[in-house]
């Protein structure tokens, strides 16, 4: 009885010590997927004619995600009102999205061609400062662009988020419209 209730015990604790980085795993796995989720959104808003309230109002044929490793707590959902792929400040701001639980942007990559590479922003694949993800009406497809001295065209982009504890998630876009979450 006393070595069942000792081995309850330990492993009673062994739980209770490893909760807590448990559920910040958690926390970050989720915010990947809402950041993937997000990509989606603008999708769906830009193929279906979503009604914005942003530059003058109406229904924009564009819809994005601006990522910036200057701002890396948060990502900007906007309507590209002027249509260039662009985002082009708060004017096209339709949501801010701030990250939670201290997780913030520590990588960006943006691909130039459509070899596969690992989030590790090596042989073709550049680290970048900032991307647009842009899909335009009636295309599912995205329009990507990424600032590295000047605005580049990528075929896909690589968004590392990381935790307090640095865990890493990393959500990968391509023009297709595909998002993974690794």
């Amino acid at each position: 009885m006393n070595i069942s209730l000792a081995i309850f015990a330990i492993l009673t604790l062994t739980l209770l010590i490893n909760y807590g980085k448990f559920n910040r795993n958690t926390d970050l796995d989720l915010l990947a997927h809402e950041i993937g989720q997000l990509v989606r959104d603008a999708q769906v808003a830009a193929s279906s004619g979503r009604y914005s309230s942003v530059g003058g109002g109406g229904f924009p044929k564009a819809y994005g995600i601006h990522i910036d490793k200057a701002t890396p707590t948060k990502l900007i959902y906007f309507a590209d009102t002027n249509l260039n792929k662009i985002y082009d400040g708060a004017s096209e701001n339709e949501t801010v999205i701030p990250l939670t639980k201290g997780a913030s942007i520590s990588k960006l990559c943006g691909e130039t061609s459509d070899v596969y590479v690992s989030a590790t922003c090596t042989g073709v694949t550049k680290d970048i400062d900032s991307a647009d993800i842009v899909f335009t009406r009636p295309s599912v497809d995205a329009g990507m662009k990424g600032n590295l001295g000047g605005p580049h065209d990528y075929s896909h982009v690589l968004i590392s988020i990381t935790s307090v504890e640095k865990s890493t998630r990393t959500i990968e876009v391509w023009t297709t419209g595909q998002v993974t979450v690794k």
